[in-house]
């Protein structure tokens, strides 16, 4: 997978058109409610979160276990954390409890029957651990003994860290771009996809190049259907029945890409981000207890922005409630490789070594800096990862 805020490396090497926002427009879009962010809305995360608490994730001297992967991903299931590690010859899952105590480890990397290739993304449901394993094939395993169950084949997707089940047969998925366009130069962002008759649909949700080299898209649990997002569209859709709708429009005031953003080309488009010009939707989403999280680039410049340090970039964290969107948005906590999750209310980010340590040095998470201090410093040489967990409460909340 390639991607330009993940790998600002490929900036120079892209020859792509920017399209500043989705061309799905519906005849009642004016009545959609809007989420306005601007810089405004930033503020200190002291003042965003509360209920904060700090995990330090303790791994047992005869473990040899390394955590240290920027490519991680963490999700909740029942009263416990797995924490999934996505590195090359680390493709594994570790669980520990709420206090960060180590439980076990699930590992069957290879190229048996049973095994996975890769671990690109995962989702848990009814007892059912099902991850990808690179080139369009989910396995599925029964928790808590990880006992295989199955493969499914959705496709040849190299990679693939977005699915979710409709059906026993059928899913939604959000591969990496595979270079296929239409006659617009647009390719179809999600994909409903019957494994029994490999018939394969978009669902109307168009994307880019320069889209999908931001990010896939996410796909989010919410009530009974899904929420969707993908890189530089300015909606929010819901997933429900089998079709697509928009929920919510987001634009950035003064910040917003302007309609002249659709024909920007590779050297504009690289300046715009040096410059940091405008802001944009990263295509993340997440969603607990009414209140949704997204990604933006941009809401205000940052004058150490250095694209050789990820941790200086100008990316954001926004919270708004889809029934009353006024936003809250605080600076990018963890790394952008390590995906976060969402749980009773909660949101739970990674915070690896060099980021925690950063934290503390630069006093980002205000008065609560000194709990992390306290939660680090009970091991001398403590050298691991960190959960943050914590509420927002927008302004519709």
């Amino acid at each position: 997978m390639t991607c330009i805020l993940k790998n600002l490396w490929l900036l120079p090497f892209l020859s792509v058109t920017w399209w500043g926002c989705s061309e799905n427009k519906t005849d009642d879009s004016e009545l959609l409610p809007t989420v306005v962010v601007q810089a405004s809305q930033i503020l200190p995360f002291d003042q965003a979160a509360t209920e904060v608490s700090f995990i330090a994730l303790r791994i047992p001297e005869n473990q040899a276990i390394n955590l240290s992967c920027r490519f991680s991903e963490l999700t909740v299931y029942g009263n416990e954390l797995y924490f999934v590690t996505k590195c090359m010859n680390q493709f594994a899952i570790h669980v520990f409890d709420w206090e960060g105590n180590y439980r076990r480890s699930y590992e069957k990397q290879g190229d048996g029957p049973e095994e996975y290739a890769w671990l690109q993304g995962l989702y848990i449901k009814d007892d059912t651990l099902t991850l990808s394993a690179g080139k369009g094939e989910l396995v599925q395993y029964r928790l808590p003994d990880f006992r295989f169950l199955r493969r499914i084949e959705v496709g040849s997707y190299l990679f693939l860290n977005n699915f979710r089940a409709l059906g026993s047969d059928t899913w939604l998925l959000s591969g990496e771009y595979d270079g296929t366009l239409d006659a617009d130069g647009k390719y179809p962002v999600f994909v409903k996809k019957d494994v029994q008759s490999e018939k394969s649909e978009g669902i109307g949700l168009l994307g880019t190049p320069v889209s999908a080299e931001i990010s896939e898209g996410e796909i989010a649990d919410f009530g009974q259907g899904y929420l969707l997002n993908y890189a530089f569209s300015d909606t929010i859709f819901h997933f429900s029945n089998g079709k697509a709708e928009p929920i919510v429009r987001m634009h950035y005031g003064d910040r917003h890409p302007p309609t002249t953003a659709i024909y920007l080309e590779e050297e504009a488009f690289f300046e715009s981000l040096q410059t940091q010009r405008m802001a944009f939707n990263m295509g993340n989403i997440g969603h607990t207890d009414g209140t949704c999280r997204v990604r933006v680039f941009g809401l205000e410049k940052k004058a150490s922005f250095d694209l050789d340090d990820a941790a200086s970039f100008p990316i954001y964290e926004v919270f708004f409630s889809i029934d009353s969107p006024e936003p809250v948005a605080i600076p990018m906590l963890g790394a952008l490789n390590a995906k976060g999750t969402f749980h009773a209310g909660y949101f739970f980010d990674t915070l690896q070594p060099e980021d925690w340590v950063r934290a503390l040095e630069t006093g980002s998470l205000g008065s609560h800096g000194e709990s992390l201090q306290q939660v680090v410093s009970r091991d001398s040489d403590f050298e691991e990862p960190v959960i943050i967990r914590y509420q927002v409460r927008t302004n519709g909340r």
